[in-house]
């Protein structure tokens, strides 16, 4: 990143920089992984890294047409705030979990619900 900014890039190429290095390590980390314990790379990356891509593709979409549907302000800051944990959550929860994980959330969320007496 410094030598980045020292060529005269932009501050936001630094996280550019960051982003290739994360995956690069990441990509480090699964073939160790692969040696040492016998990962299945290909399983991983299908089940948790693409998942992940998809969720987070998909929980943007309400926040940036809210974004850039509202004029700049503080209703707009508030707005998009909310709509981005309610995006992210209901994605999660939909498409990012499993039934079993969809279930061991509904357990838990039941139970809080009875120890603080919003459900019975």
């Amino acid at each position: 990143s410094y030598i980045a900014l020292k060529f005269g890039f932009s501050p936001e190429s630094t996280i550019t920089i960051a982003i290739i290095i994360s995956f690069v390590c990441l990509a480090v980390r699964l073939v160790l992984l692969k040696n040492m314990i016998k990962l299945p790379v290909k399983r991983y990356i299908v089940n948790v890294f693409l998942n992940t891509c998809i969720v987070s593709l998909l929980s943007i979409i309400i926040p940036f047409t809210a974004y850039y549907l509202m004029s700049s302000g503080l209703v707009r800051l508030f707005s998009v705030s909310i709509l981005c944990f309610l995006s992210t959550a209901f994605i999660i929860y939909f498409v990012g979990i499993s039934k079993a994980e969809r279930a061991f959330v509904n357990t838990k969320v039941h139970a809080m619900g009875v120890k603080y007496g919003i459900v019975r």
